[in-house]
């Protein structure tokens, strides 16, 4: 009995044995299989992926470029002989500097300062041969002349009655004349022989010509002349004009840091004003304006800081083709 109990425990721890090497031969065996047949793979940097072609994108131009002058949308400044002088005076400034036009291409021609003048050169207003170009002054200034004649090849008709004789060392191009601009034909107090712009022009043969620009500079005398111009239709055919307007008398500026009550009078506002706005029924539209620091002076009506003189420069809209018609 307790030998056949001896056997079946050998038997059983004998079954064991064998099944514990089995197992143990099986896990080896599953382990090393799966090492063996492991392939290497390559990392990131070995892989060779084949050569992509991004196609380029086209861009079609979006950007629509600027006019070369626009429009601008001003608001009306109320100029009435109903306003006090106080008003009428602020008002008369503001209107003064209220650009009516934006030109894109705006550049001084002559000196930056005293002696420059503003040209606005986009087509239709630009300075193009065959051009021709009127200068009335008594300063015997030359640079704006010189500057036209040279760059644009213009025929400058320059006046100037300040001189001493018309025989000026320039260019061919510039015809110089004793004579100055006036409201009517004749002389003044100085002597100076003085014709109107509608005279001038017929006595040159441009009656019906194109003038690329027409710059005024007689101290105060603007004024009158101006209005004959208006009146008579000789800036019909003006592409450009400039004038420095003055709201006192030259005779007046001189004296203006002696004597402190000089001011224009709402009478004298209100007629430069009307001037300035006939020259708008006319198609002229101002696009820039210079402020001319030698005129400064303090208001003793608003105390705030004037001058009296301003450089006004205008393009007549008239010439305008009809796609640069845009407003901002």
């Amino acid at each position: 009995m307790i030998k056949t109990l001896c056997f079946k425990k050998r038997c059983y721890l004998l079954r064991a044995f064998f099944l514990c090497g089995f197992a143990i031969i099986l896990f080896f065996y599953v382990i090393f299989g799966q090492m063996l047949n492991k392939k290497e793979v390559p990392s990131s940097w070995d892989i060779q992926y084949p050569e992509q072609r991004i196609p380029e994108e086209t861009f079609e131009e979006t950007e629509v470029p600027l006019p070369n002058i626009m429009y601008i949308n001003t608001t009306l400044i109320p100029i009435h002989a109903d306003l006090s002088e106080a008003e009428l005076e602020e008002n008369f400034f503001e209107f003064l500097i209220q650009k009516e036009l934006w030109c894109k291409k705006n550049e001084r021609l002559g000196h930056p300062g005293e002696g420059g003048w503003n040209v606005c050169l986009p087509p239709p207003f630009g300075l193009q041969k065959p051009c021709i170009v009127y200068c009335f002054q008594t300063d015997q200034n030359w640079e704006f002349v010189d500057a036209v004649s040279f760059i644009y090849g213009c025929h400058v008709y320059a006046y100037d009655p300040s001189l001493k004789d018309d025989k000026q060392n320039r260019s061919n191009l510039v015809h110089i004349s004793k004579t100055g601009l006036g409201h009517q034909n004749g002389y003044n107090l100085k002597g100076w022989k003085l014709n109107t712009l509608k005279t001038l022009l017929k006595n040159n043969g441009h009656t019906k010509t194109i003038i690329s620009y027409l710059k005024i500079d007689i101290e105060y005398d603007e004024w009158a002349s101006l209005r004959t111009a208006i009146d008579d239709g000789s800036l019909t055919n003006v592409k450009q004009l400039a004038f420095e307007i003055h709201t006192v008398p030259a005779q007046v500026m001189i004296n203006a840091a002696k004597i402190k009550s000089i001011r224009p009078h709402k009478e004298e506002y209100l007629e430069m004003h009307h001037i300035l706005s006939q020259l708008q029924l006319l198609n002229f539209r101002k696009f820039h304006y210079q402020r001319n620091i030698f005129g400064e002076y303090t208001s003793v009506v608003t105390n705030k800081s004037r001058s009296f003189a301003y450089e006004l420069y205008y393009v007549n809209t008239r010439f305008a083709l009809q796609d640069y018609d845009a407003e901002v």
